[in-house]
């Protein structure tokens, strides 16, 4: 160990560190260490999380209950955006989707086209991800 010597009987004692060390110490490691240190502090406190926006929350609140036991929830924001929301078994997952062509009912489909929800008379298909990648479909109705 650095710093220490062996004393008659086996303790460690105490030896000065050489001055050379000394300022290295305080010209390169400590201003280092705090430098890294108070970077890590900074980094945690950018990091991005993600918020509701209350405003953008109002809408048409719709509960629906799927074939496959998910429990999903549809807020019906305007005519052309919906958040979609249900629990896969797993944890929730969280979706916004835009108006997209329909041959009948409205389908809504989102930006990374991982979430699609077809909804006609109280009724619908919604496809979403499985984890290893595969689109699950399942049929859900209004409870």
């Amino acid at each position: 160990m650095p710093g220490a010597a062996a004393a008659p009987g086996g303790r460690l004692q105490s030896m000065p560190i050489p001055k050379p060390a000394r300022c290295f110490m305080r010209t390169y490691v400590l201003p280092l260490t705090v430098a890294l240190l108070s970077g890590a502090c900074a980094s945690i406190h950018s990091v991005a999380l993600p918020t509701i926006d209350n405003s953008q929350a109002a809408g048409n609140l719709v509960r629906y209950q799927c074939d496959n036991g998910h429990r999903l929830t549809v807020n019906y924001k305007n005519s052309d955006e919906i958040d979609i929301s249900f629990h896969d078994g797993k944890g929730i997952v969280v979706g916004n989707a835009r108006n997209a062509p329909a041959a009948s009912g409205a389908y809504y489909v989102s930006d990374a086209n991982n979430l699609r929800w077809h909804e006609k008379g109280g009724s619908g298909i919604l496809n979403y991800p499985a984890s290893d990648g595969r689109m699950l479909e399942t049929r859900c109705s209004t409870r």
